[in-house]
Formats: C-alpha cells, sequence, structure tokens
C-alpha cells in the first residue's frame, strides 16, 4: 500500500505498487480495520502487503506508462533466461503478445497457472509475480513493458483487452535511462542486441 483516498462514499481506498485499488473498510464483525479510521492508523499500514485479486487474474491496471519493447523473439532467439523463472520489478507490467504460433506461460504463486498463448490472447504479467515460458513449437513474439503512474486520481480498471499495451506502445519510443523491466540485463543499453553474457563486445 502507498497511499490512501477516500470514496465519495467516504470509505478508504488503498493504492497499492501494483497500480490497483482496494477498499479498505471498517465493517465489523465482518471487516476489521480499525487502523484505517484514523491518519496515524494509515500511515502506519503504508507499504505493508495487500493481496491484489485483481493482479491474481491479471488484469492491467489504468494508467500505465510504456516503457519499452523486447526485440521481436522466436523459438529460437529468445534469451533462455525466460525460461526459467523470474519476476517483473515492482512497479512494471509486462504483456507478451504473439505474432503467431503459441507458447506457454507458467507461473509459480499462489496463484499457479498454465495456459496456451496465442494471437488471439495477450498474456499480462503482473509485477513481482514467478513466471516463465515454455516453447511447444514454432512462435513468433514481443514483450511490451510498462510502468505505473502514480496518479492517484485514478480509479481501478476492468481492462477487457490486453491490446491496450500495443496500441499505447505503437506510437512510443525506447524510453531514454534505466530499465526496470525483467530483461535489463539480456539486452544493450547501447546497441539493443539481446545477449546472454559478460562482457558484451558491440558490433559495427
Amino acid at each position: 500500500m502507498v497511499n490512501f483516498v477516500l470514496d465519495d462514499e467516504g470509505d478508504w481506498i488503498a493504492r497499492l505498487t501494483c497500480g490497483h485499488s482496494q477498499h479498505v473498510r471498517h465493517r465489523p464483525p465482518f471487516q476489521e480495520r480499525s487502523w484505517v479510521l484514523d491518519a496515524e492508523g494509515r500511515r502506519a499500514r503504508l507499504g505493508t502487503y495487500l493481496s491484489c485479486p485483481l493482479c491474481d487474474r491479471a488484469e492491467l491496471p489504468k494508467g500505465l506508462r510504456p516503457l519499452r519493447r523486447s526485440p521481436a523473439w522466436d523459438n529460437e532467439t529468445a534469451p533462455s533466461a525466460i525460461k526459467m523463472f523470474h519476476h517483473l520489478a515492482e512497479g512494471t507490467w509486462g504483456v507478451i503478445t504473439v505474432e503467431d504460433g503459441q507458447m506457454k506461460y507458467l507461473t509459480n504463486g499462489e496463484v499457479v497457472l498454465n495456459k496456451f498463448v496465442d494471437k488471439k490472447s495477450p498474456q499480462a504479467i503482473p509485477p513481482g509475480l514467478d513466471h516463465c515460458v515454455e516453447f511447444t513449437g514454432p512462435v513468433h513474439f514481443t514483450i511490451d513493458y510498462l510502468s505505473v503512474e502514480r496518479d492517484d486520481s485514478r480509479d481501478p480498471v476492468d481492462a477487457s483487452t490486453l491490446h491496450f499495451a500495443r496500441e499505447s506502445l505503437a506510437s512510443v519510443g525506447p524510453e531514454v535511462g534505466g530499465e526496470s523491466a525483467c530483461f535489463a540485463n539480456v539486452v544493450c543499453t547501447v546497441c539493443g542486441a539481446v545477449f546472454e553474457s559478460d562482457p558484451h563486445v558491440h558490433r559495427n
């Protein structure tokens, strides 16, 4: 939890690092959260973990800012790192978009998922979730990375389509600066090449 705001009915909403929001009501005996009733109690809860069902369903929050798009990979050129369990940095989402073929997306956490991703079903990747991909045949795909915007005026959204990320990134070039996504260590920030060992030698 990174902030608290009041809704129109006077109930408190917690803003989360994932970009989603969640009501934190005190309505005993069903909801015991007396700490939310005073400012000191709310401040004491900042930085504490709150389970997010929207992340469990891989629903993109509203207001994500495009960061970067991976190179166009296939089952032969994709870095081996993505086939091992890893996770995105806090505040960073990913979206796998398959151009042709299909691949498996697997998670390892409180909610275990094992599903196929193809052209008709892009896959959102929440921050902090251990995940990997598995290739079952020829496939071509990219991964878009998006950052959570810190805007307390935004409310949670039920994302009806993951194509949001693709459309948002269509007119945006790579961001200058650091990369908070999980493949920062395999994409050269100078030439854009994908590598799997150090040192990386640039080619003219």
